[in-house]
């Protein structure tokens, strides 16, 4: 990746990505700070020896979140706690997925929001190359430590956690629980500080 260079990288092999030749996970640069710029189409690394919180290099950001974060040694994921319509609830930052969604369980028993929900709405989705019955909801706010995200778009599917072949719903013990997906953070401006296990966010707008 520029003029950084790896050895011994395992790839799996698996049906194609639309629009890609393939898919590189963020774990796979943890020995660096990573620079996720999304206004300007960036994607800068950094070395992860500096004093801690001295990684905020741009200017005039109106809000700065600092998240405290954990990495699952299964897959690499990044989890935070954000706040969504003033609940607190776990959340996976996943670089991978297209859009944010959670699973009607989680909307149900941490939000009170049911597919009887007088103001939600009924359609089909696809996770993980799998059609399912999605349904929107008018959120308001999906807030990180004070920097906040106005309407968010996301998705709440069925929830299917009792099918083997739905690995990201069965993969995780605890059902309160969204995935925050590209659609998100397209709008933020996200620092990953591995060796610090914090994300560093302002609004992607802030230069």
């Amino acid at each position: 990746m520029g003029p950084v260079k790896g050895r011994d990288i395992d790839f799996y092999v698996r049906p194609a990505i639309p629009g890609a030749d393939g898919s590189f996970a963020l774990s796979r640069l943890q020995d660096y700070d990573v620079d996720l710029d999304f206004a300007a189409g960036k994607l800068n690394l950094f070395s992860a020896d500096h004093c801690p919180g001295e990684v905020i290099y741009w200017t005039g950001p109106s809000s700065i979140a600092v998240v405290p974060m954990m990495t699952d040694i299964r897959d690499g994921l990044i989890h935070i706690s954000v706040t969504i319509d003033g609940k607190e609830m776990r959340a996976t930052i996943d670089t991978h997925a297209p859009d944010s969604y959670m699973s009607v369980a989680t909307a149900r028993h941490v939000l009170g929001i049911g597919p009887q929900s007088p103001v939600i709405s009924a359609g089909l989705g696809v996770v993980n190359g799998m059609q399912l019955a999605r349904y929107s909801y008018p959120f308001k706010t999906i807030s990180f430590e004070g920097v906040t995200v106005v309407n968010p778009h996301l998705g709440i599917y069925q929830d299917a956690r009792s099918r083997p072949d739905f690995t990201r719903f069965a993969s995780r013990e605890l059902g309160e629980e969204v995935t925050i997906g590209m659609d998100i953070l397209r709008q933020l401006h996200v620092y990953i500080a591995y060796k610090e296990k914090k994300l560093y966010l302002t609004a992607a707008s802030a230069h």
